[in-house]
């Protein structure tokens, strides 16, 4: 282990927290390790703050209790993707909302091309009509670790369901076309305010009649002579507790609302509809899964408590296991810690890149407890065996507590 290297040097190291559930202080092994058949995500639309897409993703927890049993309950992950949004295109929205919100019924009309549009408006809405979409809002060290999070999942033999709100809906779009046709199968998106014209793989949509927001990308792309977003579906009526219609939790998932009703019964049908995918990866209390672009080899490397280092070429750890290992494409590869053999003190994490003739970008998902970090890692020359003594440093899982108390994991 003193061999692992100690700096980033030239390398350049983006880390970004992007799955946050419950943090797993004092986290029974035994209750966290019974498998899972099902991973919901939640990601975040434009105009929300990381605070407020906790308590969102929260709140979605709460209302698919609600509607399930127990124990279909106790086989569910749940994570939020959390999706950052382009200040400018904040600044254009709100300001093409504060317009609408002078006079809805007027902008009504002219969506149905029955009055003119006002000079005033114009420059603000033909500029949001060309930055609302996938290529101003996708961050794409957000999308990749995404993706990787959700063929971890389906690796590790889990349906994954997508409850995507907003500008969430580009991100779960491109997801579905980073996935292989056997990974669709285990793959579906339930669509909430999607400003987009689809919903990748034909999935279940709600959009409010009452949603400022999607009107005012409906008429800026309208009047661009660009794609529009799917039509409203559903009514709630107008509601005090978002002038907007666009909120989440006081629009989409307001109390006996139809478009809450009608999103939780979207999730248990697409659940329903998936196909349960082979579990070739091991569920484990620690998981590292790595992907990788073009390049033919990237190799995931571990180094345990024990002092084991966990490679292809030693693939057995005393605490875990290198239990996928791809030499031949752009992954993934997947270590993971069971419950019985998770170890106090740290797991560190890097990657070689073996073989391969131009710079690579590696992205890495590590998953401690009910805390997760996505890491993205920019790999400018393939070094082949010698590297393999002293990995690129990716990050360091920190394990304290013990059996009878629980553990608390840190992701550094």
């Amino acid at each position: 282990m003193s061999t692992f290297k100690k700096y980033f040097l030239s390398i350049v190291l983006t880390t970004f927290i992007f799955l946050t559930s419950h943090v797993a202080y004092g986290q029974d092994t035994t209750g966290f390790c019974s498998e899972k058949d099902t991973a919901i995500y939640f990601g975040n639309g434009i105009l929300t703050t990381r605070p407020e897409a906790k308590r969102a993703f929260a709140k979605l927890e709460n209302e698919v209790m609600s509607v399930v049993s127990a124990e279909e309950f106790e086989k569910i992950n749940f994570y939020l993707a959390y999706n950052n949004t382009n200040g400018l295109i904040n600044d254009l929205l709100e300001s093409v909302i504060q317009d609408l919100s002078t006079d809805v019924t007027l902008f009504w009309r002219i969506l149905a091309n029955g009055v003119p549009m006002p000079e005033s408006f114009k420059d603000n809405l033909l500029a949001l009509a060309t930055s609302i979409d996938e290529a101003a809002l996708l961050n794409n060290q957000d999308l990749s670790i995404q993706v990787t999070s959700y063929k971890n999942s389906i690796l590790e033999g889990k349906k994954v369901i997508v409850v995507s709100h907003s500008q969430g809906n580009f991100f779960a779009n491109q997801a579905y076309g980073n996935l292989s046709g056997t990974e669709r199968n285990s793959f579906g998106i339930v669509s909430v305010a999607n400003p987009d014209s689809t919903v990748a793989g034909g999935g279940h949509y709600t959009t409010l009649f009452e949603d400022l927001v999607i009107l005012a990308v409906t008429i800026a792309k309208q009047k661009a002579h660009l794609p529009t977003p799917l039509p409203p579906n559903v009514t709630n009526f107008l509601s005090l507790a978002d002038l907007t219609g666009h909120n989440f939790i006081n629009a989409y998932l307001a109390l006996n609302s139809n478009s809450k009703s009608k999103i939780l019964n979207d999730i248990l049908n697409v659940k329903a509809g998936l196909s349960p995918p082979g579990n070739t990866g091991g569920q484990g209390i620690i998981t590292v899964t790595l992907t990788w672009g073009a390049q033919p080899d990237v190799d995931l490397h571990a180094f345990e408590p024990n002092g084991a280092h966990v490679y292809y070429a030693n693939r057995f750890g005393p605490s875990g296991y290198l239990d996928v290992d791809d030499v031949t494409s752009f992954g993934p590869e997947h270590y993971y810690v069971g419950c019985d053999t998770i170890e106090t003190g740290n797991y560190q994490v890097g990657v070689n890149y073996y073989r391969g003739s131009t710079p690579e970008v590696a992205s890495v998902l590590i998953q401690a407890g009910l805390q997760a970090r996505g890491f993205s890692i920019f790999l400018p020359t393939a070094l082949g065996s010698s590297g393999n003594a002293s990995p690129t440093p990716v990050g360091m899982i920190v394990v304290t507590g013990n059996r009878q108390d629980g553990f608390n994991f840190d992701i550094q």
